[in-house]
C-alpha cells in the first residue's frame, strides 16, 4: 500500500520543480489551456483511445497546482474558505458525468482567469479559487472512477524532478518539442 500524498505536498513539490520555469514561460491563461489540453487527451482515453489516463490526470492536477502557485493560492487552506460551494460538486453518478463536470469547471476557471488578469479584481480571484478547487475535486472524482491513485502517478511522473529534463528544478520549462 502506498503512502498518501496530500494536495499541499503535491503543490509544494510542484512549486519546487516548476516555479522558475512557469514564471519564465507561462501566464495564468496559458496554464489553464495546458489543463484543458490534458483534459482533452483524457477524453480520448475514455473513448477507448490511449491507455495514458493516469498520466493525463496527473498533468491536469500538476497544471492546477502550477496555477495555484503562480497566483499564490494555498490549496491546503482553500478547503475551509467561505467562497467554496456548500454542496459537494462531485456527486457524479458515472464517469461520463464526472468528465463533463471536470471540463465545465476547467472552462469556467479559464473564463474567470481571463477576467482576473485583465483587472486583478479580488472578486475574480475568489472565483478562481472556487473553480480551481472544484476542478481539482472533479479531477479526483475522475481518478476515483478510473481507479487511479494520483499520489502514485505523481511519484512516477515527478519523483525525480522534471519528467522531461530530469533536473530536480526544471531547466527546460517542460515545453513540448512542437507547438500544438
Amino acid at each position: 500500500m502506498s503512502r498518501r500524498l496530500t494536495l499541499g505536498s503535491f503543490q509544494r513539490r510542484n512549486a519546487r520543480i516548476f516555479t522558475q520555469a512557469n514564471d519564465r514561460h507561462y501566464c495564468p491563461e496559458w496554464m489553464v489551456l495546458k489543463m484543458y489540453r490534458f483534459y482533452s487527451k483524457l477524453l480520448g482515453c475514455s473513448l477507448g483511445g490511449s491507455v495514458r489516463a493516469d498520466y493525463y490526470l496527473t498533468m491536469v492536477l500538476s497544471w492546477s497546482c502550477g496555477l495555484a502557485n503562480t497566483l499564490h493560492i494555498n490549496l491546503e487552506r482553500l478547503g475551509n474558505s467561505p467562497y467554496l460551494p456548500t454542496e459537494n460538486p462531485t456527486t457524479s453518478s458515472s464517469l461520463n458525468e464526472a468528465l463533463l463536470s471536470m471540463g465545465g469547471s476547467i472552462a469556467e476557471l479559464g473564463e474567470t482567469v481571463t477576467f482576473f488578469t485583465g483587472t486583478n479584481n479580488t472578486v475574480f480571484l475568489n472565483g478562481i479559487k472556487t473553480y480551481l478547487f472544484v476542478s481539482i475535486m472533479h479531477t479526483c472524482a475522475v481518478a476515483q472512477f478510473l481507479d487511479i491513485d494520483l499520489g502514485d502517478e505523481f511519484r512516477k511522473c515527478f519523483g525525480k524532478g522534471c519528467p522531461k529534463c530530469h533536473f530536480p528544478i526544471c531547466d527546460c520549462g517542460f515545453l513540448p518539442a512542437k507547438v500544438m
